[in-house]
């Protein structure tokens, strides 16, 4: 599946950026005239204005080559929400998709740093480091910016992010406040999804854990919560016929994109 380019800056897009969403109301009417208005949960529509200046040659050929590949509106490709959390369940760590090996205890309801109770705590009773981990169908190639409130009196824990056999990672001493740990993450140079994400814990290690996050950029932006779905959209199209992309002089060019998911069951 063909994915949206990343920039040579690391980002998806340049701001501002423009995200619309659209729901739908399903109507009834009973035959004495009472109505009934439900939202209807089979429809999701979002779209996204992306005003890209100061572009490249290559930036501008990839958006072209992209357009290209897919024929326009006709199929889809990948795309990652510059505006979303790529993860899904950000303070959820026992729901699916994380994957929680059985010796790291969980448990939910704690003070977080927003002065709600939706930390959790993370004990790891094994005599070898484990890992909370989650994956993205994400391109290894992209730079992604990987963040976790963290809370451990001197426990140690481990952000890392892989794609196939290559990794890369960032040790961070937890204290007694709470602290964002971030590991911010360089390209990989195989392009094919999954990328992996990690929490890992040191044998023994004892952590408060809250907002874990991934972003298509290079530095952590605020905090986007996230239940069951994510900023990882498999099936977007282009929402415009054709691409215009303006030179504005020399290797600097400019375009303006329209993009779609539609979901309706």
């Amino acid at each position: 599946m063909p994915f949206f380019p990343q920039l040579s800056t690391g980002a998806v897009a340049q701001f501002p950026a423009f995200r619309t969403r659209f729901t739908r109301t399903v109507l009834g009417e009973s035959d004495g005239g009472i109505q009934a208005k439900l939202a209807d949960p089979g429809f999701e529509r979002a779209e996204w204005v992306l005003r890209l200046p100061d572009l490249a040659e290559a930036e501008a050929s990839a958006l072209e080559a992209l357009f290209e590949a897919v024929e326009g509106r006709l199929r889809p490709f990948v795309f990652l929400d510059p505006l979303a959390n790529l993860l899904a369940w950000s303070e959820v760590f026992g729901n699916s998709p994380w994957q929680k090996p059985a010796p790291l205890q969980l448990t939910a309801g704690i003070a977080d740093p927003f002065g709600t109770a939706r930390a959790s705590r993370v004990i790891n009773t094994s005599a070898i480091p484990m890992a909370l981990a989650q994956e993205i169908e994400g391109p290894g190639s992209y730079r992604y910016a990987f963040s976790v409130w963290a809370r451990g009196a001197g426990s140690s824990l481990t952000l890392r992010r892989s794609a196939g056999p290559v990794a890369m990672s960032e040790e961070f001493v937890a204290g007694s406040g709470w602290r964002r740990v971030a590991l911010r993450c360089g390209a990989a140079a195989i392009a094919e999804p999954p990328v992996r994400f990690e929490i890992e814990l040191a044998p023994g290690a004892a952590v408060d854990l809250f907002a874990a996050q991934v972003e298509p950029q290079v530095q952590p932006g605020p905090y986007k919560r996230t239940g069951a779905e994510s900023g990882v959209y498999m099936t977007a199209n282009f929402a415009q016929d054709e691409i215009a992309v303006d030179a504005e002089g020399p290797n600097r060019f400019s375009a303006v994109i329209r993009i779609a998911i539609n979901k309706e069951v």
